[in-house]
């Protein structure tokens, strides 16, 4: 059973979320936040596996929410679950180590994929923010990235990771078993530091001339 805590500072959000949430079998809703710093407080003692919260809360913001989380000891995945469709959020959210970006206008399939995902270690974002992300990350030519120790098979899955391809459509891409890919996959991981696909794109951004 997966635990989550949700926090939103609007009433009928924090019931919407809890009923999706709680309609899943392998879900428990552990706690409900109205605001940054309650949000703090329960994940203090109730050790959740997953927090979705809203980036705009008073008191703690969701972005300052989710740096003093993964601040903790073993810390909880963040899946930010917001209404504001914006780029500079997106990147803020990535950074303070936020692993899923959920609009709320998404389906509700893709919340409850984006905790499942973020409580294994998986990230999940709503299709437009992500196609943003991988368009300012990304471009037509290789970048200089082979210098830090990747080979260039590893390069070719890191940029493919990046235009936001599956395992399976690495391998079919590039002729790989998807064992291969997820061997080069884990090898990124352990090279980069990383722990996870989007961490591998925001890498590949820092290692290359695009600025976040």
């Amino acid at each position: 059973m997966i635990s989550v805590v949700l926090a939103d500072d609007q009433e009928m959000v924090r019931i919407g979320l809890r009923a999706i949430v709680d309609a899943e079998s392998d879900l428990e809703v552990v706690g409900v936040a109205s605001d940054g710093r309650e949000l703090l407080e329960m994940v203090r003692t109730l050790s959740p596996d997953v927090c979705a919260i809203d980036i705009r809360m008073p008191h703690v913001s969701g972005i300052e929410a989710t740096i003093a989380i993964n601040a903790m000891p073993d810390p909880p995945a963040v899946v930010i679950v917001t209404t504001f469709d914006e780029d500079d959020l997106l990147h803020e959210a990535l950074q303070a180590g936020a692993t899923g970006f959920v609009l709320k206008d998404a389906p509700s399939t893709v919340l409850v994929d984006a905790i499942r995902g973020a409580a294994n270690g998986e990230s999940v974002m709503s299709s437009g923010p992500t196609k943003r992300l991988i368009a300012g990350y990304t471009s037509s030519n290789r970048r200089q990235i082979v210098e830090h120790d990747l080979s260039d098979r590893e390069v070719d899955v890191l940029l493919a990771i990046c235009e936001g391809q599956s395992n399976r459509e690495i391998g079919e891409g590039l002729h790989l078993s998807v064992s291969t890919v997820k061997g080069h996959v884990t090898h990124l991981l352990e090279k980069t530091g990383c722990s996870n696909r989007v961490g591998l794109v925001i890498w590949a951004m820092r290692h290359t001339n695009i600025e976040l």
